[in-house]
Parts: structure tokens; C-alpha cells; sequence
């Protein structure tokens, strides 16, 4: 006989998971990132950075009125929670876009943003590839242990930090 727990569980696997990736892939994400703090920190503390280091970009990339872009050309992300099986120690991966014409200036200005936020942490960026597989693949990566603890609950998407 299952506890809540168990069912709960099964339920984010078997349901939510799928409809996870289908609303992840809906989205047309152009990059892969894996935030790293590579200390301890709690997923308010990790929201906090992402919300801070968010708001940074878009100031790089577009000024100090990038509040006023509308959002499709400002920084988009869905950010999953993940505890690593080597460590013990919170990280994100996100799926994010943004417009072409900041793409190639946005790695750099990524890592050496995130620096400031998590300055022993890292930041790794990636394009996807634009194979229908290579944004599958990512997805499914990136959820792999989405019914783990609390990590559904914790998914982050940028829009939330919008005024």
C-alpha cells in the first residue's frame, strides 16, 4: 500500500513531469546553464541570486532602463532546483532564451555576472543545439529529478521577478 508521500511522488513522475517537458519545450529555449553556488544554500538564497543576477543581465545587455523592454526582449529562464548526487550543495539548471542579437555577448556577461552573485560558485552556459532531439534531451536532463524533495515546488520562472 502506497503512503502520500509515494503517491504524490508517482503522481509529479507520471503526470507532471510529462507536462513539464511539454510546457518546457514550448518555449523554444536557446541556452543551457548550470548555476553552481558550490557552498550550502537554501532555494529562498538561490532565488534571491537568480532574481539578483537576472536583474543584472538584462541591465548589461540593455541599460538602466531595461525594465521597460517588454518582455520578449529581456532574459527568459525557467530555473530548475537540483541537488547533486556527489554533493550536497543546492545548483540550478536553467533553460533560457533571449533575442539573437544579444546572444553573443550573453555567455561572458553570464559568468562574469554570476561571479558577483556566487563568487566561489560557477556558471556554466551552453547553446543548445537546434535539433529538435538536442532540446528534448536538455529538458529531460534538466527535470530528471524534478519529484525529488521539493524541487517541483521550487521551479523558478523569470517572469515572476517582472514588475
Amino acid at each position: 500500500m502506497y503512503n502520500i508521500s509515494q503517491q504524490s511522488n508517482r503522481f509529479k513522475h507520471q503526470v507532471l513531469r510529462p507536462a513539464m517537458i511539454e510546457l518546457l519545450l514550448e518555449q523554444n529555449f536557446e541556452w543551457h546553464i548550470t548555476a553552481n553556488f558550490n557552498r550550502v544554500t537554501t532555494t529562498t538564497n538561490g532565488r534571491d541570486k537568480l532574481k539578483a543576477w537576472s536583474s543584472f543581465i538584462d541591465r548589461r545587455l540593455h541599460g538602466r532602463n531595461y525594465y521597460r523592454k517588454p518582455t520578449e526582449e529581456r532574459l527568459f529562464f525557467a530555473a530548475v532546483p537540483e541537488v547533486g548526487a556527489g554533493s550536497t550543495h543546492l545548483h540550478y539548471h536553467l533553460l533560457a532564451k533571449l533575442p539573437e542579437s544579444r546572444h553573443s555577448e550573453f555567455p561572458l556577461i553570464a559568468e562574469s555576472t554570476w561571479k558577483q552573485f556566487a563568487p566561489i560558485g560557477s556558471l556554466f552556459v551552453q547553446r543548445i543545439g537546434n535539433a529538435e532531439a538536442d532540446v528534448k534531451r536538455v529538458v529531460s536532463y534538466d527535470l530528471k529529478h524534478i519529484w525529488k524533495q521539493d524541487n517541483f515546488d521550487n521551479i523558478i520562472f523569470s517572469t515572476e521577478f517582472s514588475s
